[in-house]
């Protein structure tokens, strides 16, 4: 680098990652206060609560590897190199839960693996 950075510098690489954080949190509680008040709330707030645990396991490998590509940068050659290394690794997990989301796999995985409820199941 050619000059030293500034606070200038790391609040505009830091300030969209802080309201993204917030967002997240906000986001959650909004989406269960909105569960809470449909008709049947208990089911609403259990299978959102199942699916999101699946979701996170599922997507557990690509929350990290963003972060990680960020220190193997050196020049805009290695930034298409990352995205398209990241885009076949998000890949994966994205088929997956679109096959459990869509298909009759995802009637086996809650009901039968996770083992949730016919209601949460079937709802």
């Amino acid at each position: 680098m050619s000059e030293p950075l500034r606070q200038r510098d790391a609040l505009r690489f830091f300030a969209p990652l802080i309201f993204t954080a917030q967002l997240m949190m906000v986001s959650h509680s909004i989406i269960h206060a909105t569960m809470a008040r449909r008709a049947l709330p208990k089911i609403a707030l259990a299978g959102f609560s199942t699916t999101h645990a699946l979701f996170s396991v599922l997507a557990a490998p690509t929350v990290t590897t963003p972060l990680i590509a960020l220190s193997f940068l050196r020049d805009r050659r290695s930034v298409w190199a990352l995205v398209r290394f990241n885009g076949l690794l998000m890949l994966a997990p994205l088929l997956a839960m679109q096959l459990v989301g869509w298909t009759p796999l995802g009637d086996w995985v809650f009901g039968g693996l996770v083992g949730t409820d016919a209601a949460i199941t079937d709802a």
